[in-house]
């Protein structure tokens, strides 16, 4: 049997949307009370390495619960919505919504 794929959505984000593998998912920071950073390696067309950043804003102070709602879904599923900045909707309920960031975002 072969490896499952797993990952991550985004909707809605600057008017794009983003499907990023989990597998290059290299960390996961609370940048603040309010925000947890998703770290993303080799998104980039040419495999050189182009690290992404994703910024959640959330519950202040709610950072573990909000990663651990991620995570928990995440393993149960091939596809997990982190976040819907249309329909502020996650599988998480601490994100508040409005504000994903994605910063060295894929051409």
């Amino acid at each position: 049997m072969g490896t499952e794929h797993k990952f991550f959505y985004v909707k809605g984000t600057t008017k794009r949307d983003f499907l990023l593998a989990s597998n290059q998912l290299q960390a996961i920071v609370d940048s603040d009370a309010d925000t947890v950073s998703f770290r993303f390696e080799n998104i980039g067309l040419d495999r050189d390495g182009t690290e992404a950043k994703v910024e959640f804003d959330i519950t202040s102070g709610n950072a573990k619960q909000f990663v651990e709602d991620v995570l928990e879904h995440h393993a149960k599923n091939a596809f997990t919505v982190i976040a819907d900045d249309i329909d502020i909707e996650s599988v998480a309920g601490d994100y508040t919504g409005g504000a994903v960031t994605v910063s060295n975002e894929i051409a």
